[in-house]
């Protein structure tokens, strides 16, 4: 079964995928913030929306409560930096950046997706006409994956880019140390964000082909998977785990349970052919990877923290108040830095905010499984949930917008889709 696309809003689909590219991935191609730049193109085109119905923009219950559940949040986290500063001075600056942070990123994540919701509505797209739209953004970045891994010269270009046009000091150090085995694509972060918002892709693609059996799906599933391994173990790992998650739990036909049992024998034999090739290339990506194998298999079989999840486990400590929290970060507070998404969140909001927090996303992700009209929209919004607690346990992705982006606009996808079904049910 192939997606059914209206011809005229082509334009529309190349258009909005181009931008949805550049604020998803941010590719660092000017020294300019390119989020801000689509967040201004975002307000601007939501005035001229308020303009042309001259005032009135009508917003569906159920959307409008996806950013009310994290006012819970916002004000617990008001009455803390409130109570922290004023306990505590000298961090004060500190308490107020936390702070500040997450509430411009909770603003911004509003503005993109509120533009986004509007403009699908507006031009009358339906859920196959935004899975296209997700599918050229998908294949754009995975053209830059390969052209960047067939022709070192871009490659070098690219991340030359990112060490110039980056404010991340962060991503500058890590490409300084490992850009001889990742950095393959054009994202402003092609490591361990760039491995999470590629396995949210891929959640799509798999539970899509499992939906549709059309070999587009599978490929990019295959493509995806190959660009988290260039880039991010840990994208290799959420990827599996997504593909297990949705292999169990969709109600799959007979016709799907051959196709699984085809792939489930091809895919081991492609992977390994994948990794041969690789190797003779790339021999140090393939060594990074045989290493981590090798760090989960110190963990499960002999419970050793080796290479990464040692570095975790070294990460992984916490405040004096566990309940409240200290405010900020450690590496403001304690000049000790933690990469672990649960342990900053817990420093920065406690146990308290880090539930509320988490809450948020939790919220989404069942108000999609509950107003889904199909069970693959279901596992998808089931495995969304899995990858962002799973996710958390590695790094704090709260302040990565690209990654809140693909998981709001799927959802809002679904809403719109389940209202859509309702209207016209009501209509007949």
């Amino acid at each position: 079964m192939m997606l059914k696309i209206s011809h005229k809003n082509r334009i529309l689909h190349f258009v909005l995928a181009i931008v949805m590219f550049i604020y998803i991935f941010s590719p660092p191609l000017l020294p300019i913030n390119m989020h801000i730049m689509v967040e201004g193109i975002s307000i601007i085109y939501l005035i001229c929306i308020i303009i042309k119905h001259k005032g009135l923009i009508i917003l569906d219950s159920k959307i409008i409560s996806l950013a009310i559940a994290f006012i819970p949040f916002l004000i617990y986290e008001t009455i803390m930096v409130i109570i922290f500063s004023y306990s505590n001075n000298s961090f004060s600056e500190a308490y107020i950046n936390s702070y500040t942070l997450i509430m411009k990123i909770w603003i911004r994540i509003l503005i993109a997706c509120t533009a986004y919701y509007v403009f699908i509505v507006e031009n009358k797209f339906d859920l196959d006409e935004q899975l296209k739209v997700y599918m050229i953004v998908m294949f754009i970045q995975i053209f830059f994956v390969f052209l960047t891994f067939m022709f070192p010269g871009v490659r070098d270009a690219v991340l030359n880019m990112i060490t110039t046009n980056s404010s991340e000091n962060v991503i500058i150090d890590v490409i300084g140390r490992l850009g001889d085995r990742r950095g393959y694509g054009l994202s402003e972060n092609l490591f361990d964000s760039f491995g999470f918002i590629l396995s949210l892709f891929l959640s799509i693609t798999y539970i899509l082909w499992l939906e549709k059996g059309n070999k587009i799906f599978i490929f990019l599933t295959i493509a995806l998977l190959v660009a988290c391994a260039l880039n991010a173990r840990t994208g290799v790992l959420l990827s599996i785990l997504s593909i297990g998650v949705a292999t169990i739990l969709y109600k799959k036909k007979p016709k799907q349970i051959r196709n699984i049992f085809i792939m489930s024998i091809i895919i081991p034999f492609l992977i390994i052919w994948i990794i041969r090739i690789l190797g003779n290339i790339v021999p140090d990506t393939v060594d990074w990877l045989r290493d981590g194998m090798d760090e989960i298999i110190n963990l499960f079989k002999y419970g050793e923290y080796t290479g990464t999840f040692g570095g975790l486990k070294e990460d992984t400590f916490w405040p004096q108040s566990l309940a409240f929290g200290s405010g900020a970060g450690p590496e403001t507070l304690v000049r000790r830095s933690s990469d672990v998404g649960y342990v900053q969140c817990v420093w920065r909001y406690g146990i308290i905010g880090t539930v509320l927090l988490i809450g948020g996303y939790i919220y989404g992700g069942c108000l999609g499984i509950k107003n889904a009209s199909h069970i693959w929209e279901r596992v998808l919004m089931f495995i969304f949930i899995i990858l962002v607690l799973i996710y958390l346990l590695k790094i704090f992705f709260i302040n990565n917008l690209g990654a809140n982006f693909v998981i709001y606009t799927c959802i809002i996808g679904v809403l719109n889709e389940q209202k859509k079904e309702k209207d016209f049910i009501l209509r007949s």
